[in-house]
């Protein structure tokens, strides 16, 4: 065979393979999947339990939500017992903003 030959068939045993292989999959949407997909994937968990566990960390969020916003609530309540309404608006908007993304609060309790 000459040079050409030879450089084909090589191309071409390297190529076949390489067509079959099946594309990779479509990574999960923004990069990687949450942490705790990924926690929960290592740990080999069967559905019912994958299913336990994500209704229990759904509750716990909607509990820390719930006891948030209640306490963001008597936090206004207790600067507008001392403050006037402009002041409590200003003490607010000069705090750190809040973990997580939560919205601060920028109006005093009614």
């Amino acid at each position: 065979m000459n040079t050409p030959s030879l450089m084909l068939a090589a191309l071409l045993a390297i190529a076949t393979p390489i067509a079959q292989a099946e594309p990779p999959a479509a990574p999960p949407p923004f990069g990687r999947p949450p942490l705790i997909e990924q926690v929960l994937a290592e740990l080999r968990i069967d559905d019912q339990q994958r299913a336990q566990v994500r209704a229990l960390l759904e509750r716990w969020r909607t509990e820390a939500d719930q006891e948030h916003s209640a306490r963001r609530v008597r936090h206004r309540q207790e600067l507008s017992a001392i403050l006037n309404d402009d002041q409590v608006v200003a003490v607010l908007a000069a705090l750190p903003p809040p973990p997580h993304g939560s919205s601060r609060p920028t109006a005093p309790a009614q």
